[in-house]
């Protein structure tokens, strides 16, 4: 993990000139923009809303479900 972060940090200080090469590539990639299209943007974002609203509510319905059973058990052998 180290090697990648001093990479990374002889890249961003452009060190040498593959460095500098690099470090210009990913400044272009991250300059590209794509045109937007109204309507096909709209239905990816709402389709993207949905995909999230449903992870979110299956890991809170599992996380939750595993707290409650833990909170009950935990009462159970408290009260009994």
């Amino acid at each position: 993990m180290r090697s990648i972060e001093r990479f990374m940090t002889q890249v961003r200080r452009r060190e040498t000139p593959l460095h500098a090469r690099l470090y210009d590539f990913a400044k272009r990639l991250r300059a590209i923009h794509i045109p937007v299209i109204p309507g096909v943007h709209h239905l990816l974002y709402e389709e993207r809303r949905l995909r999230h609203s449903l992870w979110h509510t299956f890991l809170r319905i599992c996380t939750m479900s595993r707290c409650l059973k833990h909170a009950v058990n935990r009462w159970a052998e408290i009260c009994a």
